[in-house]
């Protein structure tokens, strides 16, 4: 027992004082001065940090305040009614537009409060956005604007059908100059024709000829005959090589003549095909934009709204209509923009009131709630302080309560120590026997809120000089002296022990002090149930030397290996 709060947890419970002690442990005056300064440090810091934030608080306002008075905002707009008044004329204002310019607008909402601010702005914007989109000068504007560019497009599709109309009629007037009229090129047609099939029958009456011919020459051969047999007159002399010569003319030059006519004549033929084929197209082409040049007269005359306009003068037509619309259209423009102006006007204070105004009436309500805050934290910093006196003095009742019950308890602790000092003294004596300190005394001494026990021998000639026991004992004496001092306290009348549990109480103890610790626990044995574990043998043997054996039960453990072997002797 060399740790000083385990020998005195032993000694508490060996004097039946252990619930005392636990008791006056709990009593801890320091749980509720923590509390009471928790408390006022939690106010305190509370009180602080509303303070430090009123003061972020009210710079925020002011900057704020210096923006929105950039923006026209004055000192009485910086109030709820402010607020109000700025919201009603902006309402006055937005209903005023739209009757202006016929659009129909549901009622707009009230401010009954700061935080009703952003709803009553998007309201506003919603409103202002309706009015650009419903406003009738908004939709014939948008009408003008469609009526201008399909005129736009027109005069420009008029302008180009008209060029290209005009410009086939100007092609197909080329082509009839060089080439002639429809009438021109077909008489020139027929006699191309009529050449060429007569190119034809002369060729084939001059090869009927040639065969004619071809065949006197051979029957004049082959009959010697002097006539010819074509005329049927007599063959003059030399007459049959003058059928041959012309035969052989025939056959070359005049053959070769009339296929070179016929090929020209072809030629011509195909030639002229050619250019009646390029005039057809030509009509075609011009066909076909006079048809367009028609649909688009229809279009134009229809946007004129009128008939009998010459085409020369339509694009002029159009130029003026079209004039005539961005005329009107500049008028509109105007009276557009002059909306747009007090349209911009309204939307312009209404974000300003969204951007600037409402955040220093928020700021201004924050202010508020942090100094309302404060001051409710001020005033229970009062009732903080009263309850953190209250456990003050609860701390001191509690200090007054662990005070009296140590006394009780040092007071009880002595009065069993005084009654078992004179038997414990008997047993120090036999079973220490130390040869200079021969006095031994338990003392008390209150020691850090509780109650210490501190052994203390001496010698009995001396009256000064005592000294704690751990210090100058052995292991083994003051093994023998607390077991004194417990078999004391068992046998005293005061104390209720009737079983003692006496585990190895020999440790540390010579052959001499072990003789003395058998008669000991013998004689304890005539006023009380004990029970002994002992490893040590030599001492098994003077316990039964004392006489301990003597009505008790002894068992042996062998083996201890977890399943001992047991005997009863």
């Amino acid at each position: 027992m060399d740790e000083v709060s385990e020998r005195r947890k032993a000694m508490d419970k060996l004097l039946g004082l252990d619930a005392v002690a636990e008791i006056a442990s709990e009593l801890k005056a320091k749980r509720f001065t923590d509390r009471a300064d928790a408390l006022l440090d939690t106010g305190r810091e509370g009180i602080i940090r509303l303070e430090g934030e009123e003061r972020n608080l009210v710079t925020l306002r002011e900057e704020a305040q210096e923006r929105a008075r950039k923006h026209g905002f004055q000192s009485r707009h910086f109030t709820l009614s402010g607020l109000r008044k700025e919201f009603e004329d902006i309402s006055a204002a937005v209903v005023q537009i739209a009757d202006s310019f016929g659009v129909t607008l549901g009622a707009l909402p009230s401010c009954a409060a700061v935080e009703d601010g952003s709803r009553v702005c998007k309201a506003m914007r919603e409103a202002i956005a309706k009015i650009r989109l419903e406003a009738d000068v908004r939709r014939k504007l948008a009408e003008f604007d469609g009526e201008i560019a399909t005129l736009t497009a027109l005069v420009e599709r008029w302008r180009e059908i008209y060029k290209l109309n005009e410009q086939a009629g100007q092609v197909l007037c080329d082509h009839e100059a060089a080439a002639g009229s429809h009438d021109a090129l077909e008489r020139k047609a027929k006699e191309l024709a009529d050449r060429f099939e007569q190119t034809e029958k002369d060729l084939r009456s001059a090869d009927a000829l040639k065969a004619l011919l071809n065949e006197a020459w051979d029957y004049i051969e082959a009959s010697s005959s002097k006539e010819c047999p074509v005329c049927e007159r007599p063959l003059q002399a030399g007459g049959i090589d003058a059928i041959r010569e012309r035969a052989r003319k025939l056959s070359d030059e005049t053959t070769r003549a009339l296929e070179s006519a016929k090929t020209s004549a072809g030629e011509a033929v195909d030639a002229h095909e050619n250019l009646k084929r390029v005039r057809s197209r030509l009509v075609e082409e011009c066909s076909e934009q006079k048809r367009r040049l028609d649909r688009a007269r229809g279009e134009v005359l229809t946007a004129l709204g009128g008939t009998g306009v010459a085409d020369a003068k339509m694009a002029v037509r159009l130029d003026e209509a079209l004039a005539s619309k961005l005329s009107d259209r500049g008028k509109l423009a105007a009276g557009a923009n002059a909306l747009e102006e007090e349209i911009g006007k309204v939307e312009t204070r209404t974000n300003a009131i969204s951007e600037e105004l409402l955040p220093v009436l928020d700021l201004s309500e924050r202010l508020a709630r942090v100094e309302d805050a404060r001051k409710k934290a001020s005033k229970g910093g009062g009732a903080a302080e009263r309850k953190a006196e209250r456990l003050r003095t609860l701390a001191e009742h509690v200090k007054e309560l662990k005070q009296v019950l140590l006394d009780a308890k040092d007071e009880h602790a002595n009065t069993l120590l005084d009654a078992a000092g004179p038997r414990a003294q008997e047993l120090y004596s036999v079973l220490v026997d130390h040869p200079f300190f021969d006095t031994l005394r338990i003392e008390t001494e209150e020691l850090r809120g509780s109650v210490d026990y501190c052994y203390r021998v001496a010698n009995g000639a001396v009256t000064k000089g005592a000294a704690e026991a751990r210090l100058v004992l052995s292991d083994g004496q003051m093994t023998a002296a607390a077991l004194a001092l417990f078999y004391a306290l068992a046998e005293s009348a005061c104390h209720s022990f009737d079983l003692l549990f006496i585990d190895d109480p020999t440790q540390n103890l010579d052959d001499k002090r072990k003789e003395a610790m058998a008669r000991a626990i013998v004689q304890i044995a005539k006023l009380k149930q004990v029970v002994i574990s002992t490893h040590d043998e030599d001492f098994e043997a003077k316990l039964e030397d004392a006489g301990f054996k003597v009505g008790a039960a002894s068992f042996r453990f062998r083996d201890w290996n977890g399943d001992p072997q047991v005997s009863a002797s």
